[in-house]
C-alpha cells in the first residue's frame, strides 16, 4: 500500500471517530475559556511529549521538572497552554499531551540553552521520554486568542518533501475558504520553526498549524467535502512527514 493511499484510508476511518465522545469537557454544561495574548517578537515553543514507563523514568522526569523550569522561569519562559491529546490521527508515536510555552524574546530563551547547568539538565530527556518534538519560534504577528472547552482543535506538523518543496502550500490554499466555510479557523502557523527531537528525523519542519474547530463535526465536513478531496494529493505528496493530532485544551479558568 502506497503513502497516499494510507493516508486517505487513516483519515477516513478518523471520520467515524469523529462522532464518537472521547472526553466530557465538550459535553460540560459550563463552558471554559482561556485567553492567550502574545505579542509579535515573543518566542512560542511547542513541545509534544510521550511519557516513558517505569521507575527510572519518572525519576528522572521529576528531577527535570526540579531543575528545568525554574531554570527556565527565571528567563521568563511561561507555560500558556496544555492540550491533551485525545488521538494520533497521524505520526510516529502516540503523543500524550501538547503544551505551548512562551518566551520574552530569542535572547531569553537562549539564555536556557546556553546555560552551562541546561547540557546535563537536557540529557534527563531520553530517560523521561520515549519521544519528544518541540517546535520554536519567533512570532511574526500578535497571538491573541480564547481557548474554550466547546472547541475542537487540532495541531498538523507537516515537512516539506525536497520533491515537491510548494505542494502543501499549495494544500493550505486550496483548503482555507472551506475550512472557514465548515467552522474551522486558523490560529497560529509556524513557519520553518527550530526542531529539538529524541527521534532520528532531525529536519526542522516546514509549518506547524493549530486550527480551532466549531465542533468535531466541522473537520468531518472538511474531510468528506470535494476540495478536500480533489486537494489532498498536493499535501500527500508535498509532505515527507506529516503528524496529525485531535486535541483538546486543558483549561485553567472559565
Amino acid at each position: 500500500m502506497n503513502r497516499f493511499v494510507a493516508s486517505i484510508l487513516t483519515l477516513s476511518k478518523y471520520m467515524l471517530l469523529l462522532w464518537l465522545p472521547y472526553s466530557s469537557n465538550l459535553y460540560a454544561e459550563t463552558v471554559k475559556t482561556q485567553p492567550i495574548s502574545l505579542q509579535q517578537g515573543q518566542v512560542i515553543s511547542i513541545a509534544i511529549p510521550q511519557l516513558q514507563q517505569g521507575d527510572a523514568a519518572k525519576a528522572a522526569l521529576d528531577e527535570y521538572f526540579k531543575t528545568a523550569f525554574p531554570l527556565a522561569r527565571s528567563f521568563g519562559m511561561d507555560t500558556e497552554a496544555q492540550f491533551k491529546v485525545a488521538q494520533t490521527i497521524l505520526g510516529r508515536y502516540q503523543a500524550n499531551s501538547a503544551i505551548l510555552f512562551s518566551w520574552p524574546n530569542t535572547a531569553a530563551e537562549q539564555k536556557l540553552t546556553t546555560h552551562p547547568d541546561w547540557p546535563a539538565i537536557k540529557a534527563l530527556r531520553p530517560t523521561a521520554w520515549q519521544e519528544l518534538d518541540i517546535f520554536t519560534a519567533p512570532l511574526t504577528e500578535d497571538f491573541n486568542v480564547t481557548l474554550r472547552s466547546d472547541k475542537f482543535y487540532t495541531l498538523a506538523v507537516a515537512w516539506f518533501s525536497p520533491e515537491h518543496p510548494t505542494g502543501y502550500d499549495n494544500y493550505m490554499a486550496s483548503i482555507k475558504d472551506k475550512v472557514a466555510e465548515v467552522g474551522g479557523t486558523f490560529l497560529l502557523k509556524l513557519r520553518a520553526p527550530a526542531f529539538e527531537t529524541l527521534g532520528a528525523n532531525k529536519t526542522r519542519p516546514g509549518q506547524v498549524t493549530l486550527v480551532e474547530w466549531d465542533s468535531r463535526e466541522s473537520l468531518s465536513k472538511l474531510l468528506k467535502s470535494q476540495v478536500y478531496k480533489d486537494n489532498q494529493h498536493y499535501r500527500v505528496n508535498g509532505t515527507s512527514d506529516f503528524s496529525f493530532y485531535a486535541i483538546e485544551p486543558s483549561l485553567k479558568s472559565s
